[in-house]
């Protein structure tokens, strides 16, 4: 890795999107945190609609290969695109008992917490703004999930964060983040840092995309070893 960051003092706006989840026909839960500005987003995705002759809203789950490449291409070319993915595996032994443990929207919450904290540079933002998609879970369990994230995150930060959640049909910049989250997610087989696979080489080996597994600490077991 290059060691891409953001710039020192910007403000960041982070659009956010799951894959996979924590029921018994998952194997993995994921989030994907990308860094991208409204309107760079917007762009890119015009890129690759012209480039695929396509429109309407671009979804990770029906991309074919090389759409998916160019859409990561295009994103990879994009400067100021910075990433990072917290990965929930039920192999490994923190992943395993957080699923068969943990209330699912309580890990999505921790995974949210641990993608945005994960994005590079994020420590030298003077304000983050944070866009998640919203269709997982009803508007209740949405709205603890928001104050809590929010709260942590400027712990943790130090910075003014704002998180609301989105539609994702509506928001270019959700629609980038399904993409990586999608792409990561390999249909059950994840990407790590090791093995990013071709797609998501590009943006790993240039220091702008980290793949991390979940770490949760705070509730992790003792027990449980740390990687």
């Amino acid at each position: 890795m290059t060691g891409a960051t953001a710039e020192p003092g910007s403000d960041l706006h982070l659009f956010l999107d799951e894959s996979g989840g924590a029921d018994a026909a998952n194997d993995t839960f994921l989030v994907a945190a990308v860094a991208v500005a409204p309107h760079d987003a917007a762009r890119l995705v015009r890129r690759y609609q012209k480039a695929m002759k396509t429109t309407g809203e671009v979804r990770g789950s029906k991309l074919a290969p090389r759409g998916r490449r160019v859409f990561l291409d295009l994103a990879a070319r994009e400067p100021h695109v910075l990433a990072a993915a917290a990965v929930c595996r039920r192999s490994d032994p923190i992943g395993g008992w957080a699923m068969g443990t943990l209330m699912e929207h309580d890990l999505y919450a921790r995974l949210l917490v641990e993608a945005v904290s994960g994005v590079p540079g994020i420590g030298a933002a003077r304000r983050v703004t944070v866009t998640a998609d919203g269709g997982r879970y009803g508007k209740g369990v949405l709205a603890g999930v928001r104050d809590g994230v929010a709260a942590t995150l400027a712990e943790i930060l130090r910075v003014e964060v704002s998180l609301a959640f989105g539609d994702s049909a509506q928001s270019p910049g959700l629609q980038v983040a399904d993409v990586v989250a999608n792409t990561v997610f390999g249909s059950g087989q994840p990407a790590s840092a090791e093995a990013p696979g071709p797609f998501l080489a590009p943006l790993v080996g240039a220091g702008r995309l980290a793949i991390m597994p979940v770490r949760l600490e705070g509730v992790r077991p003792a027990w449980i070893a740390r990687s």
